[in-house]
């Protein structure tokens, strides 16, 4: 009489187990390393953004003032540190756009808020994750009245942006 003892021995399925352990140990690695990698352009793309966004609005701000200063805001107050202020006399209103710098506070990370009051108020938050933001003027080189001012912005993860506007000068 014969007896039928079909199936796997010991060391075949230790040695399979083995492979499988390669082979889930390599995929899972793979996954992890891109999952990193996604974070890290999603934290750029998000930088890149805003910078694009903020300079697509100094731009046009300085480009329309008529006036350039970093003292008073006068009704355009705002949360946060006073950046800059520009203001210009369309034919009916006078617009009034201030650059403020929130600070990092516990939890939070810093950003750039850009208030603009004139014929309606206006607060949108134009630049996230930031340290620190930095003003140079130029022409003549203090910020009353500049025709060229940079507005350097420092991220928190070494995403630093220099933005460069010039005035149209009458």
């Amino acid at each position: 009489m014969r007896t039928s003892e079909e199936g796997f021995t010991l060391l075949e399925l230790l040695l399979a187990m083995s492979m499988m352990l390669i082979v889930f140990g390599t995929v899972a690695s793979a996954f992890a390393v891109s999952l990193r990698s996604t974070d890290e352009g999603t934290r750029r793309v998000s930088e890149s953004q805003d910078g694009a966004f903020t300079s697509h609005y100094l731009v046009k701000d300085v480009q329309s003032a008529q006036t350039v200063t970093t003292g008073a805001a006068g009704a355009c107050a705002g949360a946060g540190d006073l950046v800059l202020t520009l203001s210009w006399t369309d034919p009916v209103v006078t617009e009034t756009v201030t650059y403020r710098f929130v600070p990092p506070a516990a939890g939070t990370a810093g950003r750039l808020v850009r208030h603009s009051c004139g014929s309606t108020v206006d607060v949108q938050s134009v630049a996230d994750d930031l340290t620190s933001v930095a003003l140079d003027c130029y022409d003549p080189t203090t910020c009353d009245d500049a025709g060229r001012v940079v507005l350097t912005l420092e991220g928190q993860q070494d995403a630093d942006f220099a933005i460069t506007a010039t005035r149209r000068l009458p």
